[in-house]
């Protein structure tokens, strides 16, 4: 009898029960039409193998890639709050996403001279004078490009590198 008892014992102690999350699944933020990359594994804890299935929703584009872990997820909206359902061993949970807007702005600048390197900077990259470069992409001398920015006021400089030496330029006081 007391072979049976810890038989069954370690039969039940070898069993596992359904994963369960226990914490708050902190809120993603997205931007409008972006795609953005997240680890599922980054969420919440499991001590399990993350089976996931996200729910279908209209306003969401979602891929998972079990393997990696990763999962996609592009908003559709505009901007607002949204919640994206999935299914994590036969329970629902939600993922709360913000989402915000953000306007494609247009910057051209029209040297008076013709130059080697133009590029974009302000408070809105960290005033980084190297990774907004602008381009004449139709030769007529507009140099342009677009950057997306959520609504609001920012300050901006072009950095301009002209063509030839130094010397071709006069200084005057």
């Amino acid at each position: 009898m007391k072979k049976n008892t810890l038989v069954l014992l370690l039969l039940f102690a070898s069993c596992s029960f359904p994963q369960e999350i226990n914490e708050l699944i902190k809120p993603l933020n997205l931007s409008s039409g972006e795609e953005k990359i997240f680890l599922i594994s980054d969420l919440f804890f499991a001590d399990a193998e993350y089976k996931v299935k996200f729910k279908p929703d209209n306003s969401l584009k979602v891929f998972y890639e079990p393997e990696t872990g990763e999962f996609k997820i592009t908003s559709l909206k505009n901007s607002g709050y949204s919640v994206l359902p999935f299914i994590f061993y036969d329970s629902t949970y939600h993922i709360l996403l913000k989402t915000e807007y953000k306007q494609s702005v247009n910057f051209s600048f029209k040297p008076d001279k013709p130059v080697e390197k133009l590029n974009l900077f302000g408070n809105f990259n960290g005033w980084n004078r190297e990774n907004l470069p602008m381009h004449d992409t139709d030769d007529d001398g507009i140099y342009s490009t677009q950057v997306k920015l959520e609504p609001g006021r920012y300050e901006y400089k072009f950095f301009v590198e002209f063509t030839g030496s130094e010397k071709d330029f006069e200084i005057t006081d």
